[in-house]
């Protein structure tokens, strides 16, 4: 009724049937997550823009996702967590810094504020807060559960997802 009969509503309609046509059939919070990451990193034609085009007619976040697909970290990790959410799946934006650059001789860490990162957490009961980077070719997360990943257990969330085609589709696409 929200996205029909309020007049918020309505202007986030198309967002809300985006979150379901890509994840609104998981069978699990964990299979929604890893399918909105992945859309979002690869399969949905998004690009790493720090110059978008400006929203007309449309809230921001419902322009870049249903029309321009360019952003930077903020406007991904904004969609992603209102999209989890209009699943019924708690999430939130989170912030801070990429881990910067490494100097071996000094034994220090650089970080600028070009660092600077936005991500998205979801809540998974008996786990807690997890987070997921939606932001294609920006950021790399250490856990094996987010295809954000470099140690990302495929097989794993593969076994998980099996009763979502959907996800699996983004999935395979996501790893190549």
């Amino acid at each position: 009724d929200y996205f029909e009969q309020s007049f918020e509503g309505t202007r986030y309609r198309l967002l809300y049937r985006e979150a379901m046509r890509i994840a609104g059939n998981a069978q699990n919070p964990y299979a929604a997550a890893v399918s909105l990451e992945a859309w979002f990193r690869s399969a949905g034609g998004f690009v790493y823009d720090e110059h978008p085009p400006r929203a007309r007619g449309a809230p921001p976040l419902v322009h870049f996702v249903t029309r321009s697909k360019r952003g930077y970290c903020q406007h991904f990790a904004g969609a992603m967590a209102l999209m989890l959410r209009y699943l019924g799946i708690p999430a939130r934006v989170a912030a801070g810094f990429t881990s910067g650059r490494y100097d071996e001789d000094r034994k220090t860490w650089t970080v600028y504020d070009r660092d600077a990162h936005t991500w998205v957490e979801v809540w998974f009961e008996g786990y807690g807060w997890l987070p997921f980077d939606p932001t294609p070719g920006r950021g790399t997360l250490g856990a094996p559960y987010t295809t954000s990943s470099t140690t990302f257990d495929a097989d794993g969330a593969v076994s998980v997802l099996e009763e979502s085609a959907i996800a699996r589709d983004l999935l395979r696409f996501e790893l190549g």
